[in-house]
């Protein structure tokens, strides 16, 4: 007979996480990553050893309400489950994917990119952009343009720590970048000059939201074949309810589509090679129909030549700031929940439109790709990376008006070197590669351990306040889980032979994940 004591041994680390759908009862085994159902004496009985370490006496004790040779049996099963490898109490280390001597070697050698953040100021005022007021860990200095003297230090950076790359991309980033587009010019005159044969290898980028791209401007980033991304969420009526003038009602799509439209007129195949539509999802379009426009030749050629991402609004990790992405989750999960009798997630995605359908995919497809993810790259180890850890700086380094190098555009509050000292700061990138990585004993206890994305984007500021942050983007991050994994088993309980088309998701997912590993961008910069 097995021993019963197993039970008893302590549930600290094992962050298991209980989920009631209907009539049906399921326990999420955060070790394993796997969803189990279970009867509702086993799942009292979790419940109970989640919150102390209870021998099998006194947890019999504890549920009256059961027959306690019902209680004593299912305390013999789980002290199975547990020698098999499931429910077992772990620690989970937080592995960094990489060493101080790849971050100095690569970022002083191999630096691939820059993002130059030419200006603060926009001429918009976006609803849901990180820099449009709302958020808080996003301000920067109002009004705030680089010097001409940091941009040719940030070039001369790049230039001293580029000789191994590959290639090298230069992303002009705001703000607006178009409105400090002197400064932008000077900028890729500039680099030619200074790279030398590097140009060959050097990709331009400028990030705009498409009202000014036309004049000069227009004419300079077609002579220079620039990689051009617009920002477009769709026809006028969606486009404007997020995108609007600073200071005034009137929305941009007019001036964005029709600036568009004039470059295919002009140079078709240019628009087809270099410009990348990104539009955003979010709460004041999800449920506006522009199906039309989609179809429109311009933007048909652009998603013909795969440039076009549609991207859902993300969060900040703060339930107050939160709402519209909060109200799009809840709007997609009343409508999952109405489906009966799918066999297919094309069956359960049928009655959602398009916006829909992609909100789907980046969050309650979650329940399933985080099982392969783990499944393909982690299995039973204890050293479990974030998994959004990156190599600070090596691609998406934003050089801040100040000539401060921040960690990327959405983590400007964490500096890891300055252009104008010419200089990383590889004593402050170990200790924040530490920080993120050293022992908390909350990841081993939190049920999204495994499969967490916490990055420096999610948490800004310094000392307590980063702490705060953290804390913060915890809280969000179980609420979150939560939510997508309670939703998506009320659906299954549903729609029972969905499973089966799921555990087929789970499998195909493995498969991308581990090609994509084995494939040469996996390959250590």
């Amino acid at each position: 007979m097995r021993s019963m004591s197993a039970i008893g041994g302590g549930f600290k680390y094992l962050p298991v996480e209980l989920f009631k759908a209907g009539q049906k009862c399921f326990v999420f085994d955060a070790g394993k990553v796997v969803f189990m159902e279970v009867d509702c004496v086993t799942f009292d009985i979790l419940r109970l050893l989640r919150r102390e370490n209870l021998p099998p006496k006194m947890i019999t004790a504890r549920l009256p309400q059961y027959d306690a040779a019902a209680v004593r049996q299912v305390c013999r099963e789980l002290a199975g489950l547990r020698e098999r490898g499931y429910l077992n109490p772990r620690k989970l280390i937080r592995a960094s994917p990489h060493t101080q001597t790849e971050f100095e070697t690569v970022l002083s050698r191999k630096l691939s990119g820059m993002t130059v953040f030419l200006t603060t100021r926009c001429n918009l005022a976006c609803s849901y952009c990180m820099y449009g007021g709302g958020y808080s860990e996003h301000i920067l200095p109002p009004g705030a343009t680089m010097t001409w003297d940091t941009a040719r230090n940030a070039l001369a950076f790049l230039n001293r720590h580029s000789g191994a790359a590959e290639r090298i991309k230069i992303e002009f980033f705001g703000g607006e970048p178009l409105i400090a587009f002197d400064l932008l010019r000077r900028c890729v005159d500039h680099w030619k000059k200074l790279s030398g044969p590097k140009m060959e290898r050097t990709d331009l980028v400028v990030i705009t939201n498409g009202t000014l791209l036309r004049g000069d401007r227009l004419d300079f980033l077609m002579q220079n074949r620039f990689h051009v991304q617009v920002s477009l969420d769709g026809g006028s009526e969606v486009h404007d309810s997020a995108r609007r003038y600073r200071g005034t009602r009137r929305g941009s799509f007019t001036d964005v589509f029709g600036n568009l439209v004039a470059l295919h007129d002009r140079d078709p195949e240019y628009l087809r090679q270099y410009v990348h539509l990104k539009g955003v999802i979010a709460r004041e379009n999800l449920e506006k129909d522009d199906s039309a426009f989609w179809g429109h030749p311009v933007v048909e050629a652009i998603q013909g030549a795969g440039s076009l991402e549609r991207i859902v609004e993300r969060p900040h990790y703060e339930s107050t700031d939160d709402s519209g992405y909060l109200w799009c989750l809840h709007r997609v999960g009343a409508k999952l929940l109405k489906v009966r009798g799918a066999r297919s997630v094309e069956e359960l995605l049928s009655t959602l439109n398009e916006k829909e359908r992609l909100v789907f995919e980046r969050t309650f497809a979650d329940f399933y790709s985080v099982q392969a993810a783990n499944m393909a790259c982690f299995r039973d180890s204890v050293e479990v990376p974030f998994l959004k850890s990156c190599l600070m700086g090596f691609q998406d380094g934003a050089v801040l008006p100040s000539g401060d190098i921040a960690v990327c555009v959405e983590a400007t509050s964490h500096v890891i070197g300055n252009v104008n000292e010419g200089r990383w700061y590889f004593d402050r990138i170990a200790e924040m590669n530490d920080r993120l990585h050293r022992d908390w004993p909350a990841c081993s206890e939190c049920f999204v351990g495994r499969f967490c994305r916490l990055c420096w984007q999610k948490v800004s500021g310094e000392g307590a306040a980063w702490r705060s942050a953290r804390i913060r983007f915890c809280s969000f991050t179980r609420k979150y889980y939560r939510e997508i994994f309670g939703v998506m088993l009320r659906v299954l309980v549903r729609n029972p032979l969905l499973w089966e088309d799921l555990h087929r998701a789970v499998r195909e997912t493995i498969q991308e994940i581990r090609k994509s590993l084995a494939g040469p961008s996996s390959q250590t910069p």
